[in-house]
Parts: C-alpha cells; structure tokens; sequence
C-alpha cells in the first residue's frame, strides 16, 4: 500500500483529522497524524461513546449483574417509571425508545445536574415512527445510570476494571462539563483524560469519553477477535456478535443498527462506531480490518466509512 499519495488524498478530504490508525490481523499498517496531533493525543470520541457502553452492558451481563437486555427500565427507576410501561434495556440498545420532544433539548441537558432523571422525564412509553429513533444525548445516559445501579461504581470505574485496564488504556478522571465554554473547549482539546459525568457522578453514554486513536483502535481489535485480548476474553463472544447485528433500522439512510453500534455489511460482517467530527471505529470481520479516526471538531465534518470501503479496503486486497 502506497501511504503517501493515501495520506494526501485522506487528509485533503478530511482536513480536521486528528488522526488514523487501520490495523490489519492485528497488526498496523496505517497510522498517521494531523491537526499537531500525535500518538498521545486525547481527542473527544462523541457518539462513539455508545459503543464503549455497549461493551460495559455486556460485561455487566456476563458477569450476572444485569439478567437480560429485556429488563424492564421501570425495575431500575420504579420512582419515575410506572410498572406497566413497556421500555426496556433492549430499546435503549438498539434506538427504539421514543422520546417526548421533536428537537432535542441540548441546552436543558447540559444544565442539569441528574441527567439520567432529566433523560427518564424524557421518555415516551410507545414505539418511534418507523421503529427507530436515533437519540445523540438525551436517553442513552440511562444505560449508565444502570450501570451504576447494579456495579455499585461509575462507569468509568467499571470501565477501568473490566475494559480499559486488559487494554492497556488509561482514563483519569470524571469531567463536569455543563457551561458552554468548557464544552467549546473540551470539543477542540487533545491533552484531556477523562469522561464526562453529571453532578451525581454518572459518566454519560452518549458522548464524553476522551482517548487516543491507537486506544480506539484497540477497542476496534477487541471486537474484530469477538471479545478476546491477548488471549483473555474481555467479552461474551455471543455479546459481540449481537452487537454487530441488525437489531433495527434509520430507514432514512438504508442503515441497520445493532446495539450502539452501525451495522454497514451484515454479509461481511462491517460494523461501526460512528460520532461528530468524523469520528470513527470500523470493524469488518471479513477482511480482518478495523479502522480508527480521531478528528478535531468542525460542524457537519462527513464520517470516513465511504473512504474507507470505497478507497482503503480495495488498497489492502
């Protein structure tokens, strides 16, 4: 693979990359830098979030903390749920929760101090048109307000145990990010360790989770071996392959959704992470391939996944 007209092209296409590093079988055969970014650099991984929390429902379900992804959310919150409303775990999974707002309320979000109550307030007992409603903010929090719940931990805490430290990634600290400034200054920063939490300290699951591009990638090679690390299994290998599955569908875009994950070819089994920026994870099992990009932050930046079928897949061949 010729990476220097590859680098060219993929960087004039995508100038606010922070950086890009594809593995193949494990092993790195791209990996490059921009933005005054490096190896080290931390960046903001956005909706890609989702993902990371799917992996910790997962483990939280092996471990027998959780029963099942049918677990009624009223079990969790019978304080602010009644007991006959339909909503599961399942749901919050695979974007099929419905939500009382047409634009979601961004602002009332970020002021509040519990936003896994102000996500439950939210709710809506019946189905999305369509069946699916994708929710950037405003409801996956909830997942990690049962994580907590049942971990007697953050989900950082959780994540540290259970995820993060077999992979050799280091996340220091909750961040408390509500003001628009800080918020501004989070998005453009590539120095910060941490993962965003509400005034209780629960981590949120939409959004928030800073880290590296190669720690990003080593999640991507965790769900390319179905859940195992160097030969430890992080994850239930069923877990990872629901996860990749088409659970649901954004009919707009012709695009299934597994859990917290996109489903791009169930055939060749392509999934991915995808977040603001261009921010993305990619895994395909057939060609032994995933694909991580970090980005400094640009409103309306396109996501890398047709790059990376339409140009870098046929490259490696």
């Amino acid at each position: 693979m010729k990476k220097k007209p590859l680098q060219e092209r993929f960087f004039a296409q995508f100038p606010n990359t922070a950086g890009i590093v594809v593995l193949r079988d494990g092993k790195v055969v791209w990996e490059e830098y921009g933005n005054a970014c490096s190896a080290s650099s931390r960046l903001h991984l956005y909706s890609v979030t989702k993902s990371v929390v799917c992996a910790l429902v997962g483990i939280a379900l092996e471990k027998g903390l959780l029963q099942s992804v049918d677990q009624p959310l009223h079990q969790f919150f019978p304080d602010q749920l009644p007991p006959d409303n339909p909503l599961t775990i399942r749901r919050l999974l695979t974007m099929t929760a419905d939500y009382n707002f047409q634009i979601e309320p961004y602002e009332q979000y970020f002021a509040s101090k519990d936003r896994v109550r102000f996500s439950l307030r939210c709710l809506r007992a019946g189905e999305p048109e369509g069946g699916f409603r994708y929710a950037p903010l405003v409801g996956p929090d909830i997942l990690t307000g049962i994580l907590t719940q049942v971990t007697g931990q953050s989900a950082l805490d959780f994540a540290r145990e259970n995820l993060f430290a077999p992979l050799g990634i280091a996340v220091e600290s909750p961040l408390h990010l509500s003001a628009r400034e800080e918020l501004l200054a989070f998005y453009q920063s590539d120095t910060i360790s941490g993962w965003a939490a509400d005034e209780n300290g629960t981590n949120s699951s939409g959004w928030g989770l800073t880290l590296s591009t190669r720690e990003l990638a080593r999640i991507g090679q965790l769900y390319l071996n179905r859940g195992v690390w160097k030969e430890r299994r992080i994850l239930p290998e069923d877990w990872v392959v629901q996860s990749g599955s088409v659970h649901s569908r954004w009919a707009q875009g012709d695009l299934g959704y597994g859990y917290l994950w996109w489903v791009i070819d169930p055939k060749e089994r392509a999934f991915a992470a995808i977040g603001d920026a261009g921010t993305t994870l990619y895994v395909n099992e057939a060609r032994r391939l995933v694909a991580a990009t970090t980005a400094r932050f640009v409103p309306n930046a396109p996501d890398r996944i047709g790059f990376i079928r339409q140009v870098l897949e046929p490259l490696l061949e």
